[in-house]
């Protein structure tokens, strides 16, 4: 969708368009998803800054070409037809100031001293006021002397970082700007950020943070995974036991070999869309949204690309991945585009198998997310530790399930994932994202299918679990009033009669 103005001085006509989202609807919570992606800023302002970095006249026209979760992206034409595409980041993008600023200088340093085709950074502010193999093995093969943010020096104070001596600029690696270490009340806390020089602080500190953000913030709330909630209150002191068990293990992880933790900057979603092609061939010609990007240890980075697309909750079970049961009536394109997909899913599921990387990854990430009272998939990662312990370390393992426990957190797990593949129907069949987001014009439809949906469920599912089921649907208002029992069986039955 482009949205745009022609006028050289854009200060009587900012349309409040160019700072709402206009490429997205939410089926639900859709006034919180319209705040967060919300950014108002000075077009007028943005229009001089254009016009004073590439030296024109006047800029006559700037357009909105895209948004996405975390940035906004206007192109602006100059009076003699030269473009400048801008980036503004969008409230939920990262720590404000620093985002811009890691981005830019991972961005330079690509460009200039490793020569990765990436976009040229005109200019910036930080502040309010196969081919792909080949680059990924360039980048890894170069030595960081720190984990971390890649910035340029003189955006962070110097007892805040890592300098290093390098061709092309003024580089060092500064706090992690990952948005999960900034969400929320996480901004305002005193987080240990980095940078860090011990693997070990990389993998116990998403754990850290969490710990003190559930024990300050952390109430009483009902789980809401689809299809297995609770009626009952889940008390967070049961996140903190878990994270404290986790803490007392995530040093052991950690890779006796030194090359698994070399510092190591990779692209955080190396999808189709990020990689820009020459038309009618396969030449890179840039790689793009390297917002998010930070240098961690080997073994916590390595991995398949995300343009491999694969099902992630095979990996948790090691299930191998089979073909659809209607294979047979795809059409041609449809069964190329399957076959191309299982291969992918097979290796990545080989990969993981064979380094034994999987079970590590999988736990220092749900070690690092926040309290939702969904404890399952953590909890059975921490028995999945203790299962192959042995083979890792020779130390006794410092936390233990009874057989009883093992079973039960396992057979939860596996009835996790039967839930997360039915949902993952739901959104491909109705056609939104894990937020309830869809394209606009498609909006009611998808809407009125989802609210259906809604109501088959509850008249198919047991009748004492009828009102957990429509409490929890996943696709509803966080502030959805509630409804008497009598009142949802009389739009399941009008439903039915349709």
């Amino acid at each position: 969708m482009c949205l745009s103005t022609t006028s050289r001085d854009a200060s009587s006509a900012e349309p409040e368009s160019f700072f709402r989202n206009t490429s997205r609807r939410w089926i639900c919570n859709e006034d919180a998803r319209f705040q967060e992606h919300y950014v108002k800023f000075n077009i007028t302002e943005l229009q001089h800054k254009a016009v004073e970095t590439v030296n024109r006249p006047y800029c006559s026209q700037i357009i909105k070409m895209a948004e996405g979760g975390f940035n906004k992206v206007f192109l602006l034409t100059m009076d003699d037809g030269s473009e400048v595409v801008a980036r503004i980041p969008t409230p939920i993008a990262g720590p404000r100031g620093l985002t811009t600023a890691s981005e830019v200088a991972t961005m330079r340093f690509l460009r200039e001293t490793l020569h990765i085709p990436v976009p040229r950074v005109l200019t910036y502010s930080p502040t309010s006021d196969n081919p792909i193999a080949r680059i990924e093995k360039k980048i890894f093969n170069f030595k960081f002397p720190a984990y971390g943010s890649l910035y340029h020096g003189h955006d962070i104070p110097k007892e805040s970082r890592v300098d290093f001596e390098v061709d092309g600029g003024d580089f060092c690696i500064g706090p992690i700007c990952k948005r999960q270490f900034w969400h929320g009340e996480r901004a305002d806390m005193e987080l240990d950020r980095g940078p860090w020089t011990s693997p070990a602080d990389c993998v116990s500190a998403p754990a850290r943070r969490e710990l003190a953000c559930t024990s300050t913030f952390g109430k009483p709330r009902p789980r809401r995974a689809f299809l297995l909630p609770t009626e009952e209150n889940i008390d967070p002191r049961e996140h903190i036991s878990l994270l404290s068990q986790y803490l007392q293990v995530a040093p052991f992880p950690v890779p006796a070999q030194q090359e698994m933790a070399t510092p190591i900057l990779r692209h955080p979603d190396l999808s189709f869309p990020n990689i820009l092609l020459t038309p009618g061939t396969n030449k890179i010609e840039g790689i793009l949204d390297w917002q998010d990007a930070s240098i961690l240890p080997l073994f916590m980075q390595a991995g398949y690309p995300a343009f491999c697309e694969h099902n992630y909750s095979q990996v948790q079970s090691l299930k191998e991945p089979n073909l659809p049961d209607n294979y047979g009536e795809l059409n041609d394109v449809d069964r190329m585009k399957t076959d191309i997909k299982l291969q992918l899913e097979k290796a990545n599921l080989y990969y993981y198998a064979a380094t034994g990387l999987g079970m590590i990854q999988y736990l220092i990430s749900h070690a690092g997310y926040p309290w939702d009272a969904d404890l399952i998939n953590f909890r059975a990662g921490l028995v999945g530790l203790t299962k192959i312990w042995d083979g890792l370390i020779s130390d006794p393992c410092p936390i233990s399930f009874s057989p009883d426990d093992d079973k039960a957190i396992l057979n939860d797990a596996t009835e996790w994932r039967e839930c997360e593949e039915i949902l993952l129907n739901i959104q491909e069949n109705i056609g939104v994202d894990r937020e309830g987001g869809t394209h606009p014009d498609d909006f009611e439809h998808v809407y009125e299918m989802a609210q259906r949906l809604r109501l088959q469920i509850y008249a198919n599912a047991e009748e004492k679990l009828r009102k957990l089921f429509w409490k929890s649907w996943i696709f509803k208002d966080d502030a959805e009033p509630s409804r008497k029992e009598e009142d949802i069986i009389k739009v399941v039955n009008a439903e039915m009669l349709r």
